[in-house]
């Protein structure tokens, strides 16, 4: 059977509004229904999300320049332009500027769309490699529940697709440079993200709203400083090979 725009949609609408739909019905063996596979939404949604921030400059006409300057070129810039800059004390003892070097620093200070690029990139990156993680997490959360770690790999792959297209709102909210919309914008992702997590636990891998909330924030708490570790490490890689 051919995929039609129509099922693709209609996998995206499950995804997005039923969450932990797809995960139980993979995990029952009924998923063959829907167009895309767990690995492929997650493909398509980070991709999404991944050029989502250069889209929207690329339409935005009030954009600052995408320019990324060879290292030689920043330090010529530095030379020239930020001699105040670098001289600061605080500039020179920053832990940031000592980690990437001032004319890395000063290019990303001048360039901020170069860094929104850098984190967009290291966010779905990061995401992949601990999959895995977030599957481990969630598998010992739910241990006795009779769930293989393939289920769980499976609930990860989803709860990851449905966030990364949340993350689409703020980024091409941007555009408007307005403050309000933006912070409203995030604040519906982390409202919307809340309750799909919860809300997919609940149906996917079974328990009451109670246990699923306490599993879930366990879950939370170990894995977001991991993820936010492993992001900060490969967009401080991207920036020290400017």
């Amino acid at each position: 059977m051919g995929v039609g725009p129509a099922r693709l949609l209609g996998t995206l609408r499950v995804l997005l509004f039923e969450p932990g739909r797809l995960s139980a019905e993979s995990a029952a063996g009924t998923r063959g229904g829907h167009a895309l596979g767990p690995v492929t939404l997650f493909v398509l949604c980070s991709a999404a999300f991944f050029v989502s921030v250069p889209v929207a400059r690329l339409v935005d006409p009030d954009a600052p320049s995408i320019h990324v300057r060879t290292a030689a070129d920043s330090a010529v810039m530095m030379l020239a332009d930020s001699a105040a800059f670098v001289g600061a004390p605080e500039v020179r003892e920053n832990l940031v500027v000592r980690a990437v070097g001032a004319g890395r620093a000063w290019t990303l200070f001048t360039h901020q769309a170069v860094l929104e690029d850098i984190v967009a990139n290291a966010v779905p990156r990061a995401a992949l490699l601990l999959l895995p993680l977030f599957a481990l997490l969630t598998f010992l959360a739910w241990r006795g529940s009779g769930a293989g770690f393939g289920a769980h790999l499976t609930f990860a792959l989803d709860v990851h697709s449905a966030c990364f297209a949340a993350l689409l709102v703020p980024a091409l909210l941007q555009p408007l440079h307005s403050t309000a919309v933006g912070v409203l914008g995030s604040l519906g992702v982390l409202v919307y993200t809340t309750w799909y997590v919860i809300a997919a636990g609940r149906r996917a891998l079974g328990g009451t709203a109670r246990e699923v909330n306490l599993r879930m924030t366990v879950v939370g708490v170990l894995y977001a400083p991991v993820a936010l570790a492993v992001t900060l490490g490969l967009a401080l890689a991207a920036v020290r090979s400017l």
